[in-house]
């Protein structure tokens, strides 16, 4: 994806607009940069935007964290240039190879795939968010404790350890 560019900044971290929707909100009368609800809604807690409370998805970055707010509530709301990061679409993954000749660079589409995997050493379940053609691991979710047939088919090789590395959370590249 490529985006539109004033002189060597990108354009959406040029948007020094409040990310406001004003289907929810509106500016403050007297408080520069704050915002007032004007029906009850959701913030998403990564980008800031406003939307219905029967939405669990913020329809802006994706995000699933959110704080409810109700009618005639004051809301932070941050700008536009500050989150356009969570608004933008990770279309490569970040497990790249340089040609140290060339110095050409390989890399492939992200397409992320979820794999159930169970730590034995702790006994914790999680389901891994890992690129389909690489195996980096870009994230975990659903922690717990894993059940005994769970642990049963980690021992019998039908469900995966834990990636050793992780790209999204500090461990290093791909298994």
């Amino acid at each position: 994806m490529s985006y539109q560019r004033q002189g060597t900044v990108p354009a959406d971290l040029a948007n020094e607009s409040v990310n406001r929707n004003s289907d929810f909100t509106k500016a403050h009368p007297s408080i520069k940069g704050a915002s007032i609800s004007i029906v009850p809604g959701r913030k998403c807690l990564g980008c800031g935007w406003q939307y219905d409370r029967e939405q669990t998805m913020c329809p802006d970055c994706g995000s699933t964290s959110f704080r409810d707010f109700e009618e005639n509530e004051l809301v932070s709301i941050p700008l536009r240039s500050q989150t356009a990061h969570l608004r933008r679409k990770v279309e490569y993954c970040w497990n790249i190879k340089v040609d140290p000749i060339s110095e050409d660079v390989v890399r492939h589409t992200l397409e992320i795939v979820d794999v159930p995997t169970v730590n034995g050493g702790n006994q914790e379940f999680h389901v891994e968010h890992r690129c389909k053609v690489c195996a980096a691991c870009y994230g975990r979710s659903e922690g717990r404790t894993a059940t005994p047939d769970e642990l049963l088919q980690l021992e019998a090789g039908k469900i995966s350890a834990p990636s050793p590395k992780s790209r999204m959370m500090g461990t290093g590249g791909a298994p």
